[in-house]
């Protein structure tokens, strides 16, 4: 036996549009004759809380009117006061659900119903949503994938996991809940979700991500005082202890002798001076190294815990490979400077400007993959404010970011070429705007990568772009300041500022021809901007709407 009692709007086959359902609760009772029991089970509850009634929700109690009541719904006038007598006098204002049936939430969580609903009421999640998964006898009924996809989309709004509120997940014992809060976490461990997943994950890949870029900062001293050629062999197993004796160091010596740069350019070099440039390649080295216990250790140790798994555990494997293939590059990138037939010509040995300029973007690559990881692990969702930033702040970030790679790779380039020690003037070179022989080569794409007046020209124009970007990302947040939220204001202050510098060092550096710590710095503070702009992206991603 099945009662309707309570109040009921007229509920009109055309409808679907923006009702309010009276406060006094509609229930309907049945029996489930295999159970021999009767639930009830309330449909709609407050007027307070607006959302917006799906069609299709509106058609299944049509349904179950006519087939109960054996009348439609239009027929019905159940204790209805006289605002609800016709559908034109329904009111505009949206009503809420409290505990919903499968189809109710299966057509909610479709993609036309989700913009629908978010469209007509922004703050419809505060009350809605934290009312939808109420009832623990309904949501057995709900398809896992339903479930995970509410989750999902709940996440995405509130910034909270369901198991971190009092009315999302499904009730579970406590073992098997514990199970999946585990599994959920195992699972975006390193994904970019809208909370904290593990922190001891963070912590780890923030580290390795300073690591990452103290191994740049050195590689780039390395490349400086020109020890990337005082290794003459690759063992990296063997060669992870320097030379002990003095007979050690004088047979590392006479190899370095055999070298095309020694016989070039440091013939007459005394031991002690090899000893200095041999060490810097030496910690080069023996810090990559220590990467990969640093990387693989915790890598095994998460694994066999359980923090790291499916997705994220593939993710972990990929940041190792890279790594690894890291240092197999940059043993093929000094290669190129110890082989004879590449300076045949009487040029100066050093090692291919190409093969530098991949060395660096793959480190960089690496750098950016665990510094964004990180921050997706240890960094909360920016407090809710009333409209996402305009578009523009995003899309003018990201430009900047891709011009600021792409600066990068051409200041490899520089540094191959030793491209930085010729027209040590700003801003004209050679007395021109535009220097004589700036497309000598052939074929012409040459120039661009060969050439060193080209390179440097190249490399000045795009740290000006570089530059005017970065100022109008910050001109642009300020402009806009009211409606972007503080944290996002700071990381343009820190884009700005790190332009400014780099544009300083950059021509300071040019101008006094390239003196190690200058050019270091200039090296250092390029990574510095690069991790800005980062910090920028990802906090303008992590902004929550009202």
């Amino acid at each position: 036996a099945t009662m309707w009692s309570g109040s009921l709007p007229l509920l009109s086959q055309r409808s679907c549009s923006r009702r309010v359902i009276p406060s006094r609760v509609i229930q309907r009772k049945f029996t489930i004759t295999s159970e021999r029991e009767q639930r009830t089970e309330k449909l709609w509850g407050s007027r307070q809380i607006s959302t917006k009634i799906p069609a299709k929700m509106v058609t299944v109690l049509e349904e179950d009117v006519l087939i109960l009541e054996k009348r439609k719904p239009v027929d019905l006038h159940l204790d209805q006061t006289p605002d609800f007598a016709t559908e034109s006098s329904f009111p505009t204002k949206l009503c809420s659900f409290r505990d919903i049936d499968r189809s109710l939430i299966t057509s909610l969580t479709t993609p036309a119903m989700y913009k629908g609903m978010k469209a007509s009421n922004p703050i419809w999640n505060a009350g809605t949503m934290s009312r939808m998964l109420h009832s623990t006898r309904l949501q057995n009924t709900i398809p896992e994938k339903t479930l995970i996809e509410f989750n999902k989309r709940w996440t995405q709004l509130t910034g909270l996991t369901p198991s971190q509120t009092h009315f999302g997940m499904r009730s579970y014992s406590t073992e098997q809940q514990k199970s999946n809060d585990n599994q959920s976490q195992h699972n975006n461990a390193q994904s970019d979700q809208d909370f904290v997943q593990n922190p001891s994950i963070g912590y780890w890949l923030a580290f390795m991500a300073a690591a990452v870029l103290g191994i740049i900062i050195l590689g780039g001293l390395t490349r400086l005082t020109e020890s990337g050629l005082s290794i003459t062999e690759w063992k990296p197993f063997r060669g992870a202890l320097p030379p002990i004796s003095e007979e050690d160091w004088l047979a590392e010596f006479e190899k370095y002798k055999q070298s095309p740069e020694y016989e070039k350019i440091n013939r007459g070099m005394t031991l002690d001076q090899f000893k200095f440039i041999y060490f810097m390649e030496w910690a080069h080295r023996q810090w990559g190294r220590a990467l990969g216990v640093f990387f693989g250790v915790p890598l095994i140790y998460f694994a066999l815990k359980g923090s790291l798994r499916g997705k994220s555990l593939l993710k972990a494997l990929g940041l190792m490979a890279l790594g690894g293939s890291q240092g197999a590059l940059g043993w093929y990138m000094v290669k190129s400077g110890l082989d004879h037939k590449n300076f045949e010509d009487d040029s100066v040995p050093r090692v291919s400007q190409y093969r530098l300029a991949a060395h660096l973007s793959m480190a960089v690559t690496l750098y950016s993959l665990l510094f964004w990881m990180s921050m997706n692990q240890l960094t909360k969702r920016i407090p809710a404010i009333s409209q996402k930033p305009p578009m523009v702040l995003k899309r003018l970030a990201i430009g900047t970011t891709a011009l600021t790679g792409i600066t990068l790779f051409s200041g490899a380039l520089v540094a191959g070429l030793d491209a930085g020690l010729i027209y040590n003037e700003f801003p004209l070179m050679g007395g021109h705007w535009i220097p004589h022989g700036i497309l000598a080569k052939v074929p012409l794409w040459r120039n661009f990568f060969e050439n060193d007046t080209t390179v440097q020209f190249d490399h000045r124009v795009l740290g000006i772009s570089t530059y005017t970007l970065s100022a109008l990302l910050w001109g642009l947040s300020m402009y806009h300041r009211q409606r972007i939220p503080r944290p996002l204001l700071l990381a343009s202050h820190g884009v700005f500022a790190a332009a400014n510098l780099q544009v300083a060092l950059g021509i300071t550096t040019l101008l006094t021809f390239v003196p190690v710590p200058l050019a270091a710095a200039h090296q250092a503070n390029a990574l510095v901007l690069w991790t800005t702009l980062l910090t920028y992206l990802h906090r303008y991603k992590r902004i929550a709407v009202k």
